[in-house]
């Protein structure tokens, strides 16, 4: 009974903290990612276990807290200690991240966008699905989060011609460090021409067109400026793609919506499908927005409406039995209210419990009718 409880009130105990390390090998990972942080969680309260994973660039720790702990205070002191760690961990580490609180089923709905015109939009889709679709997503309450897999994730790409670099005396490391300094917004301050006037000065190096890029100072010559379009091509591509998406053959991309954990599933997808059907009114031509490539709910919806056909199929059987062998319609009236009745007493069991209705309790419902029918026929 005090496993039950627990389990019960307490969301799933599971975190998990991934660390991506770009171009590190899983042996270097593990030495100088995954071991300092193992490293500065040792020792944590609320920590029940740590298991860690490191393969090529990410490193993968799961943190298994204790029962009957506050989830959001224990996450609360990990990213504390995260953040410790930060200065420890090799140039080029992203910071580590936490998953968001969610259960072992949170997953909600999966949707697709699919380009059914045959032309290139993988990376129109993408950012469609990145910055417009996710953020209203995650504006809906319940939603943790939005992951989205296929199309292009659109970025800048320096191709850089090796001649061209030898010509001009150019490194690597120089035009790095110039890309690196170009995209930056820095304050200015005030310029006082007169008592009565005030100017501000605003440094906006911000790159937003591909002209921004080819235009970037890379070095001095004899006088004259060495840009990046001279040593190299600069255009719009796609990052190294290690999943695509498909739905009935054409090039899609698909968003898996996550909800938290205690959020009602309902609820949330009803909210998350207005908001799909909004976007899809909006989407280019030969665009497709499929709503419900996996839909949880249907689950839900299902094992609702078994509940009801079990309902009525049982009541309709009980009193055919009856009335056909019996001929008597006192015991078909009380076999017949004590089949509701006892699913209402089953649902208020569960609701004095604060036990949710979810399609495992339904299906458990399902087959206590099955076990009142029988009563019913047989202690009449």
């Amino acid at each position: 009974m005090k496993a039950s409880i627990a389990f019960r009130q307490d969301p799933a105990r599971t975190r998990v903290t991934t660390t991506e390390v770009p171009g590190y090998s899983a042996k270097d990972v593990e030495t100088l990612v995954t071991r300092p942080i193992e490293v500065v969680l040792q020792g944590a309260p609320y920590i029940d276990q740590i298991r860690s994973n490191s393969s090529v660039g990410l490193s993968r720790i799961t943190i298994v807290f204790k029962w009957g702990v506050d989830i959001y205070r224990a996450r609360q002191i990990i990213q504390e200690r995260m953040q410790a760690v930060q200065g420890q961990l090799p140039s080029g580490a992203q910071t580590p991240q936490m998953m968001p609180v969610t259960s072992a089923v949170s997953w909600l709905l999966k949707f697709g966008l699919v380009d059914w015109s045959g032309s290139n939009r993988e990376h129109e889709l993408r950012t469609l699905v990145d910055w417009d679709i996710r953020n209203r997503l995650l504006a809906q309450p319940g939603v943790a989060s939005v992951v989205a897999v296929g199309g292009g994730v659109k970025q800048y790409q320096v191709l850089l011609d090796p001649l061209r670099m030898r010509k001009y005396g150019v490194s690597t490391d120089m035009v790095t460090q110039a890309l690196r300094t170009a995209n930056l917004v820095a304050p200015g301050g005030f310029v006082y021409p007169s008592s009565e006037e005030e100017y501000f000065i605003r440094a906006n190096g911000k790159v937003e067109s591909l002209r921004d890029v080819a235009e970037t100072l890379v070095v001095m010559r004899d006088g004259q400026p060495i840009h990046i379009e001279d040593i190299a091509e600069v255009r719009f591509g796609s990052e190294v793609k290690r999943g695509d998406g498909q739905i009935f053959g054409g090039p899609a991309v698909i968003g898996t919506v996550s909800k938290l954990w205690g959020a009602d599933t309902m609820e949330t997808t009803r909210n998350v499908e207005k908001v799909l059907a909004s976007m899809a009114e909006n989407l280019p031509k030969d665009v497709q927005l499929i709503p419900n490539v996996f839909r949880q709910a249907s689950f839900i919806e299902a094992s609702i409406n078994n509940l009801r056909d079990a309902l009525l199929h049982s009541s309709i059987i009980v009193a055919l039995v009856l009335l056909l062998f019996l001929f008597r319609w006192r015991p078909t009236v009380i076999s017949l209210i004590a089949i509701p009745t006892s699913l209402m007493a089953g649902v208020l069991v569960l609701w004095a419990l604060d036990i949710s209705i979810n399609a495992l309790t339904l299906g458990g419902l399902v087959f206590a009718i099955g076990e009142v029918v029988d009563d019913a026929i047989i202690d009449v």
